[in-house]
């Protein structure tokens, strides 16, 4: 605990914007009682890692007037270019956007170009969005359900220091992913030792209970490094080993939860991801050698990867225009697959004739 009040603390260091009526605030739980289940080790997880959360979050959409009224007159996009989902996985992603945010700078062959991209995937984390950002992936998940989709998003307060402002988002697909009451919000770092500090959420996937497996339940850490001979104020990447190894040793000692994912934009190659690329067992999924973006894990604790992962592809997307990728990013989605079903884990044990399954 004394760790997470030093690495994570309460204060702000900046004002954040509030001017948006898209947005809600998710309120933070301040108590929990004292039966100690899964699904309160991710509240309380929520609460120790964000400090004082006030995360703008995008409403989900329903199938009301109101929600008709704003839909009407959007042109659909086809969502199944990509095939039907598989039931036994699903899988993530991960995309730096360059110029998406408020305004009239955002066209609607990027929002389609986007949609395109998000739709094939279950959960997609973005990282630098202008601003405030809501418009445009209020937006996006408009032409998702007109399509026929039914995805949701939240979306981060700006994050960074004067004029240099950006949002995260989280974007799922709401029939096959939930996301966990309280467990969402931004790392506080009252130290100033990041630009952009991470957002954080839990998820569980929606399969049941069957035959005895429980649905996969992981967090997500998304996170986007500045390297310091590019204005970073110092060496992010260490900053995210202590947030990664804090979160994935909290859930541990709580709940004998380590699935952690640490996703997103990180500066650097998978050769120089300096004090990242070090921690124990813990891999970059797709290590192409010339992509900044990195999904990382530890195979061994997140059992339920499949081992199947790689790099969304211009000839994948036949349907979007070479221009049209460019007006949302100069790189593609990296993705990585995981199964939809809890899988334990195993270490070897003090004898090399026993085994411990966690």
């Amino acid at each position: 605990m004394k760790f997470f009040r030093r690495l994570l603390g309460r204060r702000r260091r900046t004002p954040r914007s509030r001017n948006t009526s898209v947005t809600v605030d998710i309120p933070l739980l301040r108590w929990v009682g004292p039966v100690v289940t899964v699904v309160a080790m991710f509240i309380i997880l929520g609460m120790v890692v964000g400090g004082q959360i006030n995360l703008a979050a995008l409403d989900d959409y329903g199938d009301g007037e109101d929600g008709s009224s704003q839909l009407a007159g959007l042109t659909p996009v086809r969502l199944d270019s990509g095939g039907p989902k598989s039931n036994e996985a699903i899988r993530i992603a991960t995309l730096h956007v360059d110029r998406l945010g408020d305004g009239d700078g955002v066209s609607a062959e990027s929002v389609t170009a986007l949609v395109s991209m998000v739709s094939r995937f279950d959960i997609v984390a973005l990282q630098g969005i202008q601003g405030s950002g809501a418009a445009s992936i209020r937006s996006l998940v408009d032409v998702i359900r007109v399509s026929g989709g039914r995805y949701t998003a939240s979306i981060s307060e700006p994050i960074g220091r004067g004029n240099n402002l950006q949002s995260y988002a989280l974007i799922w697909d709401e029939s096959r992913m939930r996301i966990v009451p309280g467990a969402v919000g931004i790392v506080d770092d009252s130290r100033d030792r990041m630009m952009f500090e991470p957002m954080y959420a839990s998820f569980e996937t929606r399969v049941g209970f069957a035959d005895g497996r429980r649905p996969f339940r992981f967090t997500l850490i998304n996170a986007w490094a500045i390297d310091q001979s590019q204005g970073g104020p110092s060496d992010e990447t260490s900053v995210l080993v202590d947030v990664f190894t804090s979160v994935r040793n909290y859930g541990y000692e709580l709940a004998g939860e380590e699935d952690c994912i640490l996703l997103g934009d990180l500066g650097a190659t998978s050769d120089r991801l300096g004090a990242l690329g070090q921690i124990p067992g813990v891999v970059s999924v797709v290590a192409d050698g010339r992509n900044s973006q990195h999904i990382l894990l530890d195979p061994n604790y997140t059992a339920e990867f499949t081992r199947q992962a790689g790099v969304l592809s211009a000839s994948d997307l036949p349907e979007v225009s070479a221009d049209a990728l460019r007006s949302v990013s100069s790189q593609m989605p990296v993705w990585a697959e995981l199964s939809v079903w809890e899988v334990p884990t195993m270490e070897t044990g003090a004898s090399s004739r026993t085994e411990v399954i966690r």
